[in-house]
């Protein structure tokens, strides 16, 4: 019985350990076994030079077609200059990939095999480095996804593997390179002959150099002499990497890479679809190309409608309009290298009924000023007019249209298009009137009346306005004669008044010289104060009278004439000016004269008076 118990229990651990192993590869083959890794893994690299890390998948057992990996770098002592796709196994890459960012210190690929993937080293992508300072490097994986090619995209990504790199101060600097042939590291070129060449640093004697499609690769310690540049002819289409270091007398420095990407062949055969079908097209089509470059991928299209100009579209590309007939559409699929495949396709448009113009008959004539009225039939949909091939207005129609321009037409010849559009964008062909503005009838309110009639009629305004022009210019000229007449009278009788105020006060003062009493000297004054004040008042009365009588009229009429009315005015205020001065000179005068008989007839009286006292 103890050894049934032994045995029972025995059984049931191992029961239980086995399911525990079942469970544990069961959860294992649901995570799947495919690997992220950098290569290379590790090494060791010089301050100054650049080197170039591979980011590559191994499938596992998984065959696989969509990669993700966000690779972290230290910015402090590494730079990225670029990110590469060249040799990768993805030929779709999703948009914003390649990237790199040196602010984040971040590198990210995205993109896809147009079939599957299966094996160990699949490259997906390259990130080239500059070394900024000494220290350790760490470069790992933030974000890594590898999807499963079974249709639903399963996660098969197990494991992700780190590289580490130690960076150390240079002996001699690296060579800087470059390339009249291929001088850009980034772009593609369709040269199969490269030539490179590169500088002497400080302290170097000769150089070791080599050029193979391994991003990492560092020259052997043999010297390749001591030139400064070196050309080879007829490389293969692919992605290249010159490596070279140079030799001091502190022994080999570190090595500089610099990247040749080469594609000479034209992108695959491909197909051109049209949405409708090419042979009935029955609205504006979609036309859909979809290339392939297997070396520096796609980077454009351009598309050429009837074999006129090629112009760069972005596919799928949705025309707009198209009309009907048979039409030829070739489009050009371009590579990074400036390469192109074309690939043309035929579409057949169903004819639409052409729309008949009604108004203007053909051959007719529009009298001058009158409005362009466009009426007609058409099919349902809309209709395109055009006036002197200028496009004039998009209108619809429910089996009829009509149009009116508003805008002057000058008299001559004109030219109506008019084209039945479909609510799909198909167009027909334009059929066409032409008519003649006449400038013998004009169209005036409504009524369409003789052009000699209006014309007469119009001359006869103007005239009559040039003549009353004239004669309102003429009125204006003899009221500002009269306007100085009358201030040369008024100026004449002023002086004539002030004259005769003048005798009258000298004879008055002679008088008043000739007694000697108080009494005739204050009626001497009041006398000249009752002739200032009468002087005065007349003077201001014959001015009003005369600003009355020339008020000047305001009006745009005759505002030809405002110069020589100002300057009337400021000749009638310069005379008043001049009259007003002379009555002060005038009366300034007389009371100064009046002053000193004044003083001479109180020291008379005050002689007088000692006289009399003196008697007594």
């Amino acid at each position: 019985m103890g050894n049934v118990k032994k045995i029972s229990s025995v059984f049931f651990t191992l029961l239980l350990t086995l399911s525990l192993s079942l469970s544990v590869l069961s959860r294992t083959a649901l995570a799947g076994d495919a690997t992220l890794y950098l290569s290379p893994g590790s090494g060791t690299k010089y301050v100054g030079s650049t080197f170039s890390v591979a980011v590559k998948v191994n499938s596992g057992s998984h065959t696989t077609n969509a990669y993700k990996a966000v690779v972290k770098f230290p910015t402090n002592l590494l730079t990225a200059t670029s990110a590469s796709v060249g040799g990768s196994i993805c030929t779709l890459q999703i948009t914003g990939s390649p990237s790199y960012s040196n602010s984040a210190g971040t590198a990210n690929f995205e993109c896809g095999h147009p079939g599957s993937f299966s094996g160990t080293s699949g490259t997906i992508g390259t990130i080239t480095f500059s070394v900024k300072a000494a220290g350790t490097a760490a470069l790992s994986f933030t974000t890594a996804n590898v999807k499963a090619a079974d249709g639903s995209g399963t996660e098969v990504l197990g494991s992700t593997s780190e590289a580490t790199y130690s960076l150390q101060p240079a002996p001699v600097t690296a060579p800087a390179v470059s390339s009249a042939t291929h001088p850009d590291q980034n772009s593609w070129y369709a040269q199969r002959d490269a030539t490179l060449s590169w500088t002497r640093p400080s302290g170097a004697v000769d150089f070791s150099y080599t050029l193979n499609q391994n991003p990492n690769t560092v020259p052997n310690d043999i010297s390749d002499g001591t030139g400064t540049a070196r050309s080879y002819q007829n490389l293969s289409d692919g992605v290249y990497y010159f490596h070279i270091k140079a030799r001091g007398a502190g022994g080999w420095g570190e090595t500089a890479h610099f990247r040749i990407q080469i594609d000479t062949a034209p992108p695959d055969p491909f197909e051109l679809i049209s949405i409708p079908s090419a042979d009935n097209v029955t609205a504006a089509p979609l036309i859909i190309a979809d290339a392939i470059d297997r070396t520096s991928g796609i980077i454009h299209y351009e598309l050429s409608f009837d074999e006129g100009p090629f112009e760069t579209v972005t596919m799928p590309y949705q025309f707009p309009r198209i009309s009907e007939g048979t039409h030829t559409v070739a489009v050009r699929a371009f590579d990074r290298a400036g390469n192109y495949r074309e690939a043309t396709l035929m579409l057949y448009v169903p004819d639409i009924d052409e729309p008949t113009i009604t108004n203007p008959a053909d051959g007719s004539y529009l009298p001058i000023l009158e409005k362009l009225e466009i009426r007609g039939t058409a099919p349902q949909g809309f209709v395109e007019l055009y006036l002197n091939d200028e496009f004039l207005a998009l209108v619809e129609s429910d089996g009829e249209f009509s149009y009116t321009h508003t805008d002057f037409l000058r008299p001559g010849s004109y030219t109506v298009i008019a084209k039945s559009v479909t609510e799909g964008g198909v167009e027909s062909a334009p059929v066409t009137v032409r008519f003649t503005v006449d400038p013998r009838a004009v169209s005036l309110f409504g009524l369409n009346l003789p052009g000699w009639l209006v014309y007469s009629l119009l001359l006869g305004l103007i005239v009559g306005m040039i003549i009353l022009l004239i004669l309102l210019l003429k009125k204006r000229r003899n009221r500002e004669r009269h306007f100085l007449k009358d201030l040369e009278r008024i100026e004449n009788e002023v002086d004539k008044i002030l004259g005769a105020e003048e005798e009258e006060l000298d004879r008055a003062i002679e008088k008043a010289l000739k007694g000697s009493k108080k009494t005739r000297i204050l009626n001497l004054e009041r006398k000249v104060e009752k002739v200032e004040g009468e002087a005065k008042r007349k003077l201001i009365k014959e001015l009003d009278a005369i600003k009355r009588h020339h008020q000047t009229p305001r009006s745009n009429l005759f505002e030809l004439t405002k110069r020589k009315v100002q300057s009337a005015k400021n000749k009638t205020k310069d005379k008043a000016k001049l009259i007003g001065e002379k009555l002060k000179l005038y009366y300034r005068a007389k009371k100064s004269k009046l002053s000193r008989v004044r003083k001479r007839l109180m020291k008379r009286l005050r002689n007088e008076e000692t006289s009399s006292k003196r008697r007594r």
